[in-house]
């Protein structure tokens, strides 16, 4: 494996004499191999593991959500900064992957965790492409790294960079693996951003902050042939008003009283304004009313109701 690449360039060599010892573990959500990369490779290549486990993590995405770190584990601190970008590769048949989404990362420290957001579907493998540097005047292309591993693991190579969207072959080496592990947060809404620490409100695509709380406050403005309702609401939302009322007695023997039902009116509310609602009575209750007894009233209940973006009802009578 090491015969493969020639490194002649100053950095990549400081770069190899800085690797001496392995370290380092992986957590039980990662997926990729968390192995410590002891060889730099000189760019332009991309390189993935897409063999067997090579420390106990699944080599490819156990299931579809979205990568919130990416872990890059080598043997030793480097002498400088690196940048990195970390690829997914979706297997189309016939050695050939396409790159689905990408991240740039620096890698120096022996551990470097870096935060990124790349939405990830099952099956997806990880890659590493290493972006110009500049080192004590020289102007290298990139490296990344491999680490040597047992015989079921293999490093997936491909010369040159894989641009996002695009596929190409690659060519495999076995024993042999890339020192990079993601960590895969559930993506519940489907927004791209991972629910556990970039998603504060995982029941709606539109937010990722804290969940807005709703309020609905409602004025009604009585009549004698119609009820204007005045709706406040603290979000931009779809209201529903209603109402019903109960007539008088028909006769003095009747038992119980008519209930009869205004037409809902439902409509978008804008927040900071009062949003105007006229329900028209229907003809029993404007008949009830224009010939009610002095002194006697008809009660009519109204409400406006609205669900905010976790799906839950919010109501006021």
């Amino acid at each position: 494996m090491r015969k493969r690449f020639a490194i002649t360039a100053v950095a990549a060599a400081a770069i190899a004499g800085a690797l001496l010892a392995p370290s380092g573990a992986a957590a039980a959500t990662e997926f990729g191999s968390s192995c410590s990369g002891e060889h730099p490779i000189p760019a332009p290549y991309v390189v993935a593991s897409l063999g067997a486990p090579s420390s106990g993590l699944p080599v490819a995405a156990p299931t579809s959500g979205v990568i919130t770190e990416a872990k890059v584990q080598l043997a030793a601190p480097l002498p400088i900064t690196i940048p990195e970008e970390v690829k997914l590769l979706r297997a189309t048949g016939g050695g050939n992957y396409t790159v689905t989404s990408q991240a740039d990362i620096q890698v120096g420290s022996a551990q470097t965790v870096a935060d990124v957001r790349m939405p990830v579907q099952a099956g997806e493998f990880l890659g590493m492409y290493g972006l110009p540097i500049t080192y004590e005047g020289e102007t290298i292309p990139g490296i990344e790294f491999f680490c040597e591993t047992g015989p079921a693991s293999l490093l997936g190579i491909h010369p040159g960079d894989v641009p996002l969207g695009t596929t190409a072959m690659f060519t495999e080496e076995p024993e042999a693996a890339v020192p990079l592990a993601g960590v895969i947060e559930p993506d519940a809404d489907h927004d791209g951003y991972g629910d556990e620490t970039q998603d504060k409100c995982p029941q709606s695509a539109a937010v990722q902050t804290a969940c807005p709380v709703l309020v609905v406050d409602t004025y009604p403005l009585p009549g004698r042939k119609k009820a204007v309702v005045l709706v406040s609401v603290s979000a931009p939302t779809s209201v529903s008003v209603s109402g019903s009322a109960k007539l008088p007695k028909a006769t003095k023997s009747a038992k119980t009283s008519a209930k009869i039902k205004l037409k809902a009116l439902t409509k978008s509310a804008v927040p900071g304004k009062l949003n105007r609602f006229s329900l028209s009575f229907p003809g029993p209750l404007k008949s009830a009313i224009g010939t009610l007894p002095p002194g006697k009233s008809i009660t009519i209940q109204l409400q406006a109701s609205a669900t905010n973006v976790t799906g839950e009802k919010v109501t006021d009578k």
